[in-house]
């Protein structure tokens, strides 16, 4: 620790030196003879420094962006248990209500598992959701919310075959899992929200060359044994699926991201929908889809993450309809684009986009009235195979920093230095080359910093952040 905070003095002092060459005026009398050799204090006869106002605005400018300490190359993730599976999601909640973020993770021909968080270190072995012998199936998407309204997190997942719903009993036990519905769907993004407007969460479910599906929660958590009620009649596969009140009438509709022409489902009030409404007319290969006010007018508008395409903006007029034509390509590159995060990166007040690629990483920053950059900023130079992004305060400076999950490659944190852009090169977490599918962070020790879970093909990893 010594030796990284002695060189990153060194680092300060050389870019002061810097400044002061390229003509900057200095009124600091400078003398720089220590040698830091020693872990001592720093000698102060050795090293005087009297900054000026502005000097002293450099120097915390470059401070802030030290305070990060994830693990770095050096130094390894700690296992979240000794399970060595594949993991395609994890989500993080209090699940057994005692005020700090447990870890929920889904995983590919094996029982889900939760992990019980006990100051700061996760169980060393998770407890299984469910029963081995009915629940491993190929969970590819979870989702935490008060199904039955007794104020703790259950949990829905949705499956290759059958979709289930997991009660919590309050302190981190869930029930053996309930069949939602009577179809064998595959589901491959799973998502909660009231839609007919009783006061419950209910389930939408987007399906893999099936109609997607909607299950009507009865308030104490449960559902229909029979047949979801159909979203439509389209046999799309959708990959990506999000709920929002698009025609601003009060209540959720669906935006289905498909492989194919992504669709649009109103909701009447009561749960009953529309047939789908194309949103453009491009048969784009859609992994992830969002819905956020772009323009600043309002509305939700849609954003769609495409795979070997360009990504796309389609603008709401305020009804909820989109254009019938081609959207708006973000950018002009045509990269495959596996996820996307949506956040103010320049501070201006607007949402930014940032593509995580099978190839190098991009951000397009928003004018404010929806218009991208012609050509995404790359982040970084690294031709990583980004399975996941998320937007946090890493360093604890105030703006978002960019931590993606890798296939194969080391995971990264870019940190965002305000006006001048993310670091040119990120920092990789830990020295692990896994294969990571999906990333969250949260503040898991309780410290006031974000700290990062990722879900890997292996052994999941926890990296805390020390914040200094």
């Amino acid at each position: 620790m010594f030796n990284l905070i002695r060189n990153s003095k060194k680092k300060w002092l050389a870019s002061l030196a810097l400044i002061t060459s390229v003509g900057v005026a200095v009124a600091a009398t400078v003398n720089f003879s220590d040698d830091f050799s020693t872990e001592d204090s720093i000698d102060t006869v050795k090293t005087t420094a009297n900054l000026s106002t502005e000097e002293q605005a450099v120097y915390l400018a470059w401070s802030k962006q030290q305070q990060h300490r994830l693990p770095d190359g050096d130094t390894a993730g700690t296992d979240i248990g000794s399970d060595i599976y594949i993991t395609w999601a994890v989500v993080l909640g209090d699940i057994d209500g005692d005020g700090d973020l447990d870890l929920v993770v889904s995983n590919y021909a094996e029982v889900n598992k939760v992990y019980i968080n006990n100051n700061g270190v996760f169980d060393a072995t998770g407890i299984a959701i469910g029963n081995i012998s009915n629940d491993s199936g190929e969970t590819y998407s979870i989702a935490l919310g008060d199904i039955d309204g007794d104020g703790d997190l259950d949990l829905v997942v949705g499956n290759k075959e059958d979709n289930k719903v997991y009660l919590n009993d309050g302190s981190g036990g869930f029930t053996t899992g309930i069949v939602i519905g009577n179809e064998s769907e595959f589901t491959l993004s799973i998502t909660m929200g009231d839609i007919d407007g009783d006061g419950d969460l209910d389930v939408v479910a987007g399906n893999g060359g099936r109609t997607n599906k909607l299950y009507f929660n009865d308030g104490s958590g449960g559902f229909t044994t029979d047949a979801g009620t159909a979203i439509g009649s389209e046999l799309d596969t959708t990959i990506s699926i999000a709920l929002g009140d698009v025609d601003s009438d009060g209540d959720l509709d669906v935006v289905a991201g498909n492989n194919g022409i992504n669709k649009l489902y109103l909701n009447d009030g009561s749960g009953g929908f529309t047939t789908g409404t194309a949103i453009g007319s491009e048969s784009d290969d859609t992994y992830t889809i969002v819905l956020a006010d772009i323009d600043s007018d309002g509305d939700l508008d849609v954003v769609a993450g495409n795979y070997n395409q360009t990504n796309k903006l389609y603008l709401n007029d305020g009804s909820g309809g989109f254009t019938t034509g081609a959207g708006t390509d973000i950018g002009s590159d045509t990269d495959n684009t596996l996820s996307i995060a949506l956040g103010d990166i320049d501070s201006d007040g607007n949402l930014d986009v940032v593509a995580g690629n099978n190839g190098i990483n991009k951000a397009y920053i928003n004018d404010g009235s929806g218009a991208f950059d012609a050509t995404g900023t790359s982040l970084g130079s690294e031709l990583d195979s980004t399975q996941a992004t998320v937007l946090g305060d890493v360093d604890g400076d105030g703006d978002f920093d960019l931590v993606v999950g890798n296939s194969g490659d080391v995971n990264k944190l870019y940190l965002n230095a305000g006006s001048s852009g993310f670091d040119a090169t990120g920092t990789g977490i830990g020295s692990e080359s896994d294969t990571t599918f999906s990333i969250a962070v949260g503040d898991i020790d309780s410290d006031g910093d974000l700290d990062v879970v990722v879900g890997n093909t292996g052994a999941n990893k926890l990296y805390l952040n020390d914040g200094s």
